[in-house]
């Protein structure tokens, strides 16, 4: 089990550091959303490790990951787990801005 969690941590890293560095960089809407996608990435992956850790089983799909946070949220209580985190944000209508 262990080995399992430090891969997905291991493999949450190396998607988070060039998401930050692409993000730092980044000088255009495309380029952002590319260093958001890596960043999205080490989210799945940390989550995964997260929910392997607690609950044993490796989710296969984002259905999954979100019953299981669900049911995580149950368990321990008040985190907000279970949906803020995976609700679909693909239909903002909100314009590119980047400070």
């Amino acid at each position: 089990m262990a080995d399992y969690v430090k891969a997905k941590l291991h493999e949450a890293w190396e998607f988070l550091k060039p998401a930050e560095t692409e993000f730092k960089e980044a000088k255009s809407e495309v380029e952002v959303r590319d260093a958001a996608e890596k960043a999205w990435g080490a989210v799945v992956q940390a989550t995964d490790a997260l929910i392997y850790a607690l609950k044993g089983r490796k989710p296969l799909s984002h259905f999954e990951r979100r019953k299981a946070l669900r049911e995580l949220e149950e368990e321990v209580g008040g985190l907000g787990l279970g949906i803020a985190i995976w609700r679909d944000t693909r239909r903002s209508t909100r314009p590119f801005t980047k400070a």
